[in-house]
């Protein structure tokens, strides 16, 4: 997270078609002195046939392939670029976000499908890692700060009755929140820690005017 450069390479985890192209832009000013912010980066979606796909966060700069086709800031294209498992499609510096798409699959722990209609494939998030092949699957869970399985974490935990889970506050619009730019107003999640499946966080979207995470003494009310 120290690294400066946009010089961290991202590949395409199968072959498959580029059908989507977000660049994603905001703006704000920030401090005492009001200094304005630019972010900008790309979101991605590769169609891998058999309803599954990949999806990319975050990329800071994309290859020459891919940016031909990329729209202005703030816009979206569907397109139409095939790539190779293994191809280079672009690069970040410090983060980039990942997460594959299987529309076979329908998480159990989200009961009510309903709340997350602004990004409707979250229902459809399989474990990721069962998809790679054995060698792939090996170097990431390595790297993994997580060692509980699911190596690759889990956040639907709904059960039907119980408190476990996500909670949205009526009138909120669900996941998508009355406001993009804080959403998690009106958010409340009772739920495993993502790295000690064994310890409890509540985490409160709105809490005296600011998110706050809590850890539950004892793991119990």
């Amino acid at each position: 997270f120290d690294n400066q450069e946009i010089d961290i390479e991202v590949y395409a985890p199968g072959d498959g078609v580029i059908t989507g192209l977000q660049h994603m832009f905001r703006s704000y000013l920030s401090g005492p002195d009001n200094e304005l912010i630019e972010w900008a980066d790309f979101r991605l979606v590769i169609d891998h046939g058999c309803d599954l796909e990949s999806i990319y966060i975050h990329i800071d700069r994309l290859s020459d392939k891919v940016a031909a086709q990329a729209p202005d800031r703030g816009d979206y294209s569907s397109v139409s670029i095939s790539v190779e498992a293994g191809e280079v499609i672009g690069w970040y510096s410090q983060n980039v976000d990942y997460n594959l798409v299987d529309q076979n699959v329908v998480l159990a722990g989200l009961l009510v499908a309903d709340h997350y209609e602004l990004e409707p494939w979250k229902i459809h998030v399989p474990h990721t890692l069962d998809y790679f092949a054995d060698e792939i699957r090996q170097q990431i869970a390595v790297k993994s700060l997580r060692t509980a399985e699911p190596i690759g974490g889990k956040f639907d935990h709904d059960i039907d009755g119980r408190l476990i889970g996500n909670w949205f506050q009526e009138g909120t619009n669900g996941y998508a929140g009355l406001e993009q730019s804080s959403y998690w107003i009106g958010h409340l999640s009772v739920s495993p820690n993502y790295l000690d499946p064994s310890h409890f966080i509540v985490s409160i979207g709105d809490f005296d005017g600011e998110p706050k995470q809590f850890g539950v003494r004892g793991n119990v009310p």
